[in-house]
């Protein structure tokens, strides 16, 4: 059997011999055949070269190795509009997710990734209460995350007051001080107006690591009450426990909420 030549560079004016053209030409070209059984029936015996290429639309190219017909590279698994290729312990089809999902590293599942939900921006509303009586209670609060952003908009007193923001227990031995000197055993914040100030009374607070059982919590607060009170502070949560609920109420602790709503953030 005659092997193939390989690559030749032919000059203008050459004349090709038949074996040139054989060898140099139809041997290394990529035939197509519709089928396998019409490609091994036109290519036998000696006509057969290690080296030849040929194509059928249900294997894609296959090379002759001198001994049989073997696949180039690997076969896609893929089938479907967005798969992508995965793999374990061997090439593997992962399926195209839903609609707004992105792909995620899990390594749990066998392809060692997952379609999921996206974060939306790392902050994730946990809670909406109503502030309403003497004292709000949010309670149950994910410890899933590492910072939370307490929002309290429109807050509105009976009688004039302070804001005061306590952490797990309205106790003072578990409040957290937000601003004033270390020795205050409550969270101590901006004057409360006592008609709404539609939309003007906003305050916000930053729990940082609220969910650690090993230190206290930085926590920075600002925001606007009343139509010019600006207000901005800072302190910590004098606690080592994870904290798990916020108490909205007023320093002096008799005046009633006439309006207002808090919404908890937990911030990734």
């Amino acid at each position: 059997m005659t092997a193939n030549a390989g690559y030749r560079t032919f000059n203008t004016g050459d004349v090709l011999t038949a074996a040139q053209v054989q060898y140099n030409l139809q041997n290394q070209t990529v035939m197509y055949f519709a089928t396998t059984t019409a490609r091994d029936a036109a290519l036998t015996g000696s006509i057969l070269v290690e080296g030849m290429c040929a194509y059928t639309p249900a294997t894609g190219v296959m090379v002759y190795n001198g001994t049989s017909w073997v696949a180039v590279g690997t076969a896609s698994p893929l089938t479907t509009k967005g798969d992508v290729w995965g793999y374990s312990t061997t090439n593997a089809r992962v399926p195209v997710g839903a609609d707004a999902t992105v792909l995620t590293a899990d390594s749990t599942q066998a392809l060692g990734v997952k379609w999921a939900a996206v974060s939306s921006g790392g902050m994730t509303l946990l809670s909406t209460t109503n502030l309403t009586g003497t004292a709000t209670v949010i309670s149950s609060i994910s410890q899933s995350y590492s910072n939370l952003y307490i929002l309290i908009q429109n807050p509105y007193v009976s009688a004039a007051d302070t804001l005061l923001v306590k952490t797990n227990s309205t106790s003072p031995a578990l409040a957290s001080v937000f601003s004033g000197s270390a020795s205050t055993a409550s969270s101590i914040g901006p004057n409360l107006p006592t008609t709404s100030g539609a939309g003007n009374q906003n305050v916000a607070y930053i729990v940082s690591n609220y969910a650690d059982t090993s230190y206290g919590k930085p926590v920075f607060f600002y925001g606007m009450t009343g139509s010019t009170q600006g207000v901005v502070g800072g302190g910590s949560a004098q606690t080592v426990s994870a904290i798990t609920s916020i108490t909205i109420t007023t320093s002096g602790g008799g005046a009633t909420f006439s309006g207002g709503r808090v919404l908890i953030y937990g911030v990734k």
